[in-house]
């Protein structure tokens, strides 16, 4: 933040108005509370989580004081702070790669908190706790399973509202590997608890590329992201769709806690690595196959084909 002068809204808040204004708010002491942190100069490296979440949740209400008190230049430089904190015009977020400027949007456009501390871009939740972070060129969840934070902390009550509601409405797909099913641990009678699913429109879109490229099983495994190690050459798949109105599921933001987050390849905010929207499905425990392919594919009638 060296580079964005500070002086301007020191000026601006020592108006007297300004400061009965802010004063007169929660937002506005907390603000006054930890500008002079930032004021003094101090990089956003030197600042606490908790200092770091009070600026940005508390500069909107000062920059609209400011600018209704007739403080416009100093109403424009907080904002210019709220802009580069949050990543916007950041040296950082314009190095990042496509795929993880494309995380790094998604999660931005949930209302994600987002600051930087030297070459880290860190995400915090709604208290200020760091719940993932890119470093390095590596995107990273900085919690493992059981503990990974649940999306209600860092995303936007709106956002995962209109994300569940895509799902509703469009329907969900996901792919059956046979030998999956049929093999592995007897104990796994059941589709996995919050399995995953993709939105229905982008699930036709991957398969229909899959066909496209001579039913090339390397495509489901990299838009899927299945891991880098998943090998399906030999495997029989099977493409499944879910209307959005099927009685027996409902949709969630997955929460990287469930059985099917692979560590390395999940991403929080509702979205793959490779961009499409995903959801957890609630209630597909319940749908039961006692390691049969055929007896799976019966609870899905007419709502199945076969793809490799």
């Amino acid at each position: 933040m060296a580079d964005i002068s500070k002086s301007v809204v020191d000026i601006g808040l020592a108006d007297a108005n300004v400061q009965r204004r802010l004063n007169a708010t929660a937002e506005g002491q907390r603000f006054l509370a930890v500008w002079p942190f930032v004021s003094a100069g101090l990089d956003i490296a030197s600042l606490t989580s908790e200092q770091v979440v009070a600026f940005i949740q508390s500069r909107k209400t000062a920059a609209v004081i400011l600018r209704q008190e007739g403080k416009i230049e100093a109403a424009d430089k907080l904002e210019q702070m709220e802009d580069f904190v949050n990543g916007a015009g950041s040296t950082l977020v314009n190095a990042l790669s496509p795929a993880l400027k494309n995380i790094h949007n998604k999660l931005v456009a949930g209302g994600v908190q987002i600051f930087e501390q030297g070459n880290v871009l860190k995400y915090v939740t709604k208290n200020g706790d760091e719940f993932a972070k890119i470093e390095n060129g590596v995107f990273s969840v900085s919690f493992t399973k059981p503990n990974i934070p649940n999306p209600s902390t860092y995303l936007d009550a709106t956002y995962i509202t209109n994300h569940i509601n895509k799902f509703k409405q469009e329907g969900a797909g996901f792919i059956v590997v046979k030998s999956w099913t049929e093999g592995g641990n007897p104990i796994y009678t059941a589709l996995p608890s919050r399995k995953f699913v993709g939105l229905r429109s982008e699930m036709d879109v991957v398969i229909a590329k899959y066909k496209a490229q001579g039913n090339d099983w390397t495509v489901l495994r990299d838009e899927l992201n299945l891991g880098s190690s998943t090998n399906l050459a030999a495997e029989e798949i099977y493409y499944i769709k879910i209307d959005g109105n099927d009685a027996r599921f409902t949709f969630d933001v997955p929460n990287g806690n469930e059985g099917g987050a692979i560590a390395g390849e999940w991403v929080p905010g509702g979205y793959t690595k490779s961009g499409t929207a995903e959801a957890a499905l609630v209630g597909s425990e319940n749908i039961v196959h006692n390691k049969s392919i055929n007896q799976l594919l019966n609870n899905f009638p007419g709502m199945w084909e076969k793809i490799k």
